[in-house]
């Protein structure tokens, strides 16, 4: 075939030159086609310059010519004209930009020189191929394009120019170049004809031979199998009958001789009854050895199907081993062997040391004299990829070929697999793919047979005898029904499932199970996998009966119904970008309308069933998509939403979305039975997306439904406590809690969709994380669940999920997934009687209550109002008493938040307190140093709490747990400071543990406070988790954010337990010493010091305002899937203190960042939480009553009251987003702020304000919330907000309240 002949290396020059180098094509002749050279180099710069040209030059001149010119110009100094249609030498420079520059000579690298006959190049990879099409493509299209530009380049010169030949030259010239041009398209047209026909025929030829191989060896062990039975059978029978034998002989009468020999009754017998014998042998033995073939061609219609399973997956998996052998041999060597070629070429002393060891590859690149030959080696280039990627094209074909053949179970794995584009190599997702809807069919006798068996062949006008579909179980015809009258004609489709279909499915079950149950033998880790086999074999089971799929469409039917009608039925708007035409634009909302078939259950049985025909061609269609003229995004989203209403807000969902059970079609009008229009929108517009197959259908009870929809809007809302919920909900149970990891697993699965490639790359990088966490874990901690705890319903919930995502990237959309199923996962959630209100509760409190002070009443009531409208609060609550108990004000405004946002906020439900919960925790301690239980200035080791710190000296045991020596010292210094930590140095702050949680600190752990209490003691069966303090006792305040508690629980709860001699828990402390003394208003107004509601008392959740457990758990994602987030610093580089300390903050948390999410507290563990420094729940007046009663002297003596609220440390030392600062100035007040902001009495927050006896003490919280006595006017107040922020809310009433009252 006729090539470009050369691909000239070699730099040549021409006077006629626009730039200074240039690509040349040369003729040679008139019947040669031209010559590509690679570009000069300025001799000066050394490099290419940006000047660059093709040139078109004739060998030789013609002397004739020269001299007819001559005498026309007059003189021979002038430039000469010579035509370009007869001159052999002319010169034709075409501009070329620099792109185009490079990739031609990455095309001409690739190809090689030749021997300019086009006999010469050599034969293509399957890359320089591909290669060779796309740059010779784009070079005959420039070409085309600067074909008449070529004739205006060439520069003449001279007085007598004839204009009229330089036209006709020009003519001829761009006729000659546009020839050799359309000849090049020929020949490169003609290349990449004959390497698709090669590639073909190697790769069709290589997974005929891999068939032949496997169907050898199935045969070969069948009968080696086979044999092995034969030789065992046949010694059965010759046991047997020597037996019966023995019994028929002992049965005749038989004489012995004197000479001792047997009578000749005996021989007799023997003679008679030989032929029976013969015969009745033989028959048994035929019977025996024909057993297993009768079985397996009336069973499974193939006589070695077992064997054949077996060796297909023995290829395929040698396959891949040998391929990864082969990389490692020859790609890994030959990088490593070229990295050292450039190492030894550029060092002179390896040279001198005689010849290197290394690959026959590296050798390839070498000449004869060593150095690097103009020449490229056959293979040169190739990349792992590449290999991997031909590897995949012969075991697709194979893999496709051997299901075709054994069908069954392995049909409904090539479905699935052929759905994973976003993971599975893109050769599999082609071949496997047609058998979506192209499986092997059953004949038309057989069906035909099964027709007439159910009695419903004369209800059909007329049937297709070839099926438009068939699959794993069954095909599907289409008829034409009679419905009653003649000229009312029904199009139906006819499922007949295939023959043996029941009888395959349940022996490759049969064969999974028992892989299965030998795998979690070996490894009791996985034993989930056996279940998780049984769940899908009874789906399956039921998949056979087509009557269980016809309740399923009736009910599927209504799940739609209810979808129009309470959905808008309008795909969301995405920002994207078209890629098929080049141009980007966003995806605007666009009507969408559902289909399920209807089916005639009066025409249905067990294996054959009746179903509407619906319009429409397969989802993955993409003509069909750009027919619809609506974005394959917006497509995606509709998919997405009606699969999510399914899963979270219906009854049942189709478990099988591969795109052959998803049909698309243009228009939004669906008929229901009544011939009604189902959408509203017109017919002409949109789209219509039917959903098909629904024999694997699952049904899910309320509970699991949930827990589903908890898990899903956990994973978009980063809300761990309602994750944690979820798999409560569904019954898995973890043998470890991990949220942070459990999180980003869910978040996986709810990925992103993404096109092919960038979905590939993440799933791959997500399982290298994987196997390098796994390899970090103990035996038994692999699997993070318990395997007799692993719902079966969550096969199915990922097999969707993961059927989506596959559909999503086959069809190559980018789309934020989680944000399509957020809404319908929150609408589930409704539906729950844990997000409703109690039932039967009295009226609000508030409604009958009576308000002393209207103005002030009126000015928190505008407040609150401005605060909702701006979306500053999702609820609040706002109660002042003055000293006589009366209510000043008394304000609601909002809602439960989070999953309760749709109820109203009352004024007895009890929101969380967060760090309010300190000043109840500390008033318990007060009144037991008031009752001598203990004292301020003892060290709490000594006496009341001995684990706490247990020896005088530190125990070797934590000093050998020590991965650093050099911190001997400091761990001995750490152990004596935390000796003599007191009561006093925990109230104050000051005791050096702020930054310190217990080990393996978990939401479930953190609703026992005994159990954290724990946390704090010395373990010597776990040394290495004992918590020290980072300063000494006393000598810095730094603010104990979630630690005090526990410190006061445990001193609170040693001292107790010490004097009474039982083991009372902190609760029970509390009822006991601090209970009797509160009043019952206090009590029915709302408080819960130690968390949970309780009564008539609802409890309302928190919402987050605060991004850092967000951007902690997406950092965490990014890297597991190779990628990083910027801006991701939480505590920066300085070295300032606050920032060292902020550091120490995180570090403590690592591991633990679900601390972070303040709406861990809604979770279900967390909502009883025992959290005496975080944990407690109160109503504003709950709160406002207590210190009003505390500061009445009720709780507390004047005297201890009054040493409590000294001022024992300013908290400028510690962070204050934890802290919460509270500024009281008000209008009327000119002190500076810095004097008026909290500071730190013995557990109390204590602002001070201008005049004798005028201060402030009590305890805020994160968000706002807070409770405070006034001393001076007996004030008390309580604010409560479930919006947890800055605090900035809780401070502006406050302002509002001190400037009303003039305090």
């Amino acid at each position: 075939m006729s090539l470009p002949e050369t691909l000239d290396l070699n730099h040549s020059q021409s006077n006629h030159s626009v730039g200074k180098n240039s690509i040349s094509i040369h003729d040679n002749g008139k019947n040669q086609n031209p010559v590509l050279s690679s570009p000069k180099k300025d001799k000066n710069k050394g490099k290419t310059t940006k000047g660059k040209s093709f040139k078109f030059q004739r060998a030789s001149m013609i002397a004739k010519q020269e001299d007819l010119q001559k005498q026309q110009h007059g003189n021979g100094n002038g430039m000469d004209h010579r035509d370009p249609a007869n001159d052999s030498n002319v010169d034709v420079d075409v501009d070329m930009d620099d792109a185009t520059m490079k990739k031609m000579q990455e095309m001409m690298a690739k190809f090689g020189p030749g021997d300019g006959n086009g006999n010469g190049m050599k034969p293509p990879s399957f890359l320089a191929k591909k290669i060779m099409a796309k740059k010779m493509g784009k070079y005959a299209v420039m070409m085309r394009e600067n074909g008449t530009n070529t004739a205006s380049a060439t520069k003449l010169s001279g007085e007598n120019q004839n204009q009229n030949a330089n036209a006709n030259a020009n003519a001829v010239l761009t006729m000659k170049v546009q020839a050799q041009v359309e000849q090049l398209t020929s020949d490169k047209e003609a290349l990449l004809s004959r390497c698709r026909k090669l590639e073909s025929q190697n790769i069709i030829a290589a997974a005929q031979t891999l068939d032949i191989i496997s169907i050898a060896i199935g045969i070969g062990v069948c009968a080696i199998v086979y044999y092995v039975y034969a030789r065992l059978a046949l010694l059965f029978c010759n046991y047997f009958v020597e037996s019966m034998y023995m019994y028929m002989y002992a049965s005749v009468d038989t004489d012995v001789n004197m000479d001792g020999n047997v009578d000749d009754s005996i021989m007799e017998y023997e003679h008679e009854h030989e032929m029976v014998h013969k015969v009745g042998i033989l028959l048994l033995k035929s019977i025996i050895i024909a057993i297993p073939y009768l079985h397996n061609k009336y069973n499974y219609n193939i006589t070695y199907r077992r064997f054949q399973v077996f060796s297909v997956a023995f290829i395929m998996i040698a396959r891949i081993k040998l391929t990864r052998w082969r990389v490692k041999k020859y790609i890994s060597s030959a990088k490593t062997d070229s990295d050292t070629d450039t190492e030894t070429d550029g060092n002179p002393e390896s040279s001198s040391q005689g010849p290197s060891n290394t690959s026959n590859l590296s050798a390839l690149r070498k000449g004869s004299s060593g150095a690097a030959s103009s020449s490229s080696y056959f293979g040169e280039g190739i990349t792992e990829d590449d290999i991997w990627e031909g590897v995949y094209e012969v075991n697709a074909r194979f893999l496709y070929s051997s299901i075709l053949r054994l069908r069954g179970l392995w049909t409904k794995s090539a479905q699935y697999l052929s759905s994973r584009a976003d993971f599975v190599p893109i050769a599999y997702v082609r071949e496997l793919s047609k058998l979506m809807d192209e499986a092997p069919s059953t004949t038309w006798k057989d069906v035909e047979v099964m027709l007439k068996r159910a009695g419903i062949m004369e209800n059909f006008i007329y049937i297709e005898k070839e099926p438009i579909a068939s699959a794993s179980i069954g095909q599907v015809h289409l008829a034409t029904l009679k419905n009653g009258t003649k000229d009312k004609k029904e199009k139906v489709v006819i499922k007949v499932q295939h023959p043996f279909a029941q009888t395959l499915l349940s022996d490759d079950f049969i064969s999974l199970r028992i892989i299965a149950r030998i795998t979690s033998i070996l490894e009791p880790e996985y034993k989930f996998i056996e279940k998780l086999m049984n769940e899908w074999a009874t789906e399956a089971r039921n998949e056979l009966d087509f009557n269980i799929e016809v309740k399923n469409l009736i009910t599927a039917r209504e799940s739609v119904k209810s979808m129009l009608e309470t959905c808008d039925m309008m795909t969301d708007a995405i920002d994207s970008s078209m890629e098929d035409d080049g141009e980007s634009r966003s995806c605007e909302p666009v009507p969408f309308s559902v289909e399920i078939p209807y089916p005639h259950k009066e025409l249905s049985s067990k294996q054959v069933m009746v179903m509407d025909f619906c319009e429409g061609k397969r989802i993955d269609d993409v003509e069909q998509i750009k027919k619809c003229n609506v974005p394959k995004e917006a497509v995606m989203n509709a998919v997405s939403q009606v699969f999510a209403h399914q899963m979270y807000a219906s009854d049942i969902f189709n478990g099988d979305p591969h795109p052959g059970n998803i049909f698309i079609r243009p228009g939004t009008a669906t008929e229901n039975r009544n011939g009604n229009v189902r959408s509203s929108k017109s017919d002409k517009t949109g789209f219509t997306i039917v959903v098909l197959d629904w024999g694997l259908a699952k049904r899910l009870p309320d509970l699991k439904r949930i827990g589903f929809c908890q898990m899903v809007f956990a994973a978009s809302t980063f809300d761990f406590g309602l994750m944690m919920d979820g798999f409560k909900s569904l019954g898995l149970e973890l043998k470890r809690e991990d949220v942070a990891e459990d999180m980003e697993g869910v978040r996986f699965l709810l990925r992103d969709m993404a096109p092919r490639e960038k979905a590939r790359k993440r799933v791959k990088a997500k399982m290298k994380t994987d196997i390098k966490r796994s390899k970090g874990k103990k035996k038994g901690e692999k699997v993070p669940m318990k395997s007799d705890k692993y719902p079966g319903e969550f096969f199915f919930f990922v097999r969707t999920n993961e059927l989506l995502h596959g559909l999503g990237s086959k069809l190559g959309v980018d789309m934020k997934y989680l944000d399509v199923l957020k809404p319908f996962a929150e609408k589930g959630l409704r539906r729950s009687n844990r997000y409703m209100m109690k039932p039967n509760l009295p009226p609000d409190p508030i409604l009958t209550e009576n308000i002393f002070d209207i103005t002030l009443q009126n000015k928190i009531v505008d407040i609150l109002e401005k605060l909702e409208s701006s979306n500053e609060i999702s609820g609040a609550q706002v109660c002042v008493i003055d000293g006589e108990g009366k209510t000043l004000a008394h304000s609601v405004k909002g809602h439960m938040g989070s999953l309760k946002k749709h109820i109203p906020l009352r004024s007895d439900a009890v929101i969380l307190g967060f760090s309010t919960t300190k000043g109840i925790a500390a008033t318990l301690a007060h009144r037991l140093v008031q009752e001598g239980y203990l004292s301020y200035d003892e060290p709490i080791c000594d006496r009341i709490w001995p684990n706490f710190c247990p020896t005088v000296d530190v125990p070797d045991t934590i000093l050998e747990a020590l991965e650093d020596s050099t911190q001997v010292d400091k761990v001995r210094q750490q152990w004596q400071w935390k000796r003599v930590i007191t009561l006093r140095h925990i109230l104050s702050h000051s005791a050096g543990l702020w930054s310190k949680l217990p080990a393996k600190l978990s939401i479930k752990s953190l609703a026992s406070c005994e159990s954290c209490v724990k946390g704090f003691e010395y373990n010597p069966d776990k040394p290495e988790d004992t918590l020290l303090p980072t300063s000494e006792p006393g000598s810095e305040n730094i603010y104990h954010y979630i630690s005090f508690g526990w410190l006061v629980a445990g001193c609170c709860v040693g001292a107790y337990n010490l004097r009474h001699g039982k083991q009372a828990t902190y609760s029970e402390v509390f009822g006991a010493v601090c209970s009797p003394l509160l009043s019952s208003d206090l009590k029915t107004a709302g408080f819960r010091p130690c968390g949970g509601g309780g009564g008539v008392h609802e409890i309302a959740f928190t919402d987050a305002n605060i991004d850092l457990s967000r951007m902690a758990q997406m950092r965490r994602e990014a890297e597991a899937l190779g990628e990083k987030l910027e801006g991701m610093n939480f505590h920066g580089d300085s070295d300032d203190p606050a920032t060292k300390k902020r550091k120490e903050l995180f570090d403590g948390l690592k591991g633990k960042e679900f601390m972070l999410d303040q709406r861990l507290w809604n979770s279900e563990d967390a909502l009883n939480a025992n959290v005496p420094a975080a944990g407690g729940r109160f109503s504003s007046k709950g709160l406002a009553l207590f210190y009003h009663e505390l500061g009445k002297g009720a709780i507390l003596s004047s005297e201890t009251l009054s040493y409590a609220t000294k001022i024992a440390f300013d908290q400028s030392g510690g962070l204050n987003e934890l802290i919460g600062q509270t500024d009281m100035t008000g209008t009327n007040n000119s002190v500076p702020e810095s004097q008026v902001s909290a500071k730190f009495g013995l557990g109390y927050q204590v602002i001070p304000l201008p005049g004798e006896n005028n201060h402030l003490f009590g305890h805020v919280g994160v968000g706002g919330s807070l409770g405070f006595h006034h001393v001076q006017s007996e004030t008390s107040i309580g604010i409560m907000l479930n919006m947890t922020g800055s605090g900035e809310n809780g401070k502006h009433i406050m302002k509002i309240i001190s400037d009303h009252l003039k305090w």
